[in-house]
């Protein structure tokens, strides 16, 4: 989802360590941070599945595909 919002990698580096500590710290620009055309609401759900804490991520693909579905419908989404 970060790469199809920004299209841009989240996570960039010269050497897979550096890679590596970016993925484990959650070191990565936010989505509308990148781009400014990301709405809002698909910048928390990226935010949301990207999240550092498992218990704060979505349980399940199956739940980030409603957020990304009640957004399409132009309905409130849990990440926002």
């Amino acid at each position: 989802l970060y790469t199809l919002l920004t299209g841009d990698e989240p996570f960039e580096a010269s050497h897979v360590g550096l890679v590596l500590a970016k993925v484990q710290n959650g070191e990565f620009v936010p989505p509308r941070e990148r781009n400014r055309a990301v709405p809002a609401a698909l910048n928390a759900i990226c935010l949301k599945a990207m999240n550092l804490k498992p218990n704060e991520r979505y349980p399940s693909c199956a739940a980030l595909a409603s957020d990304v579905e009640h957004w399409l419908a132009d309905e409130p989404v849990t990440a926002y």
